[in-house]
């Protein structure tokens, strides 16, 4: 689940058993149900078109560009899922995401 604010408005996302979205604002619920941005994917290495409707860490790619983009909107992450760090022992190959 992810957890956020969104320009002041509380947002919730959940993705099991399919996407779902919780808003008092319906302009932000098709925003994220729509929409698709063009970002880095530390995972695989390239830019690449994020949708975040389609995955948890997909959603956190697609709020961090915004984030980047539009500094106006105020956007603050208050529950994401946990994310590959360079620290994670069991797996070395992790990107760096700090």
């Amino acid at each position: 689940m992810l957890k956020f604010t969104f320009g002041g408005v509380p947002v919730e996302i959940w993705f099991a058993p399919s996407f779902s979205i919780k808003t008092t604002d319906k302009r932000i619920e098709m925003l994220f149900r729509k929409a698709k941005i063009e970002t880095y994917d530390p995972l695989k290495k390239k830019i690449r078109e994020v949708r975040p409707s389609r995955s948890e860490f997909e959603a956190y790619l697609y709020l961090e560009e915004i984030k980047n983009r539009v500094p106006e909107l105020k956007i603050e992450l208050e529950e994401y899922p946990p994310l590959p760090t360079s620290r994670d022992k069991e797996n070395k190959d992790a990107p760096i995401l700090e």
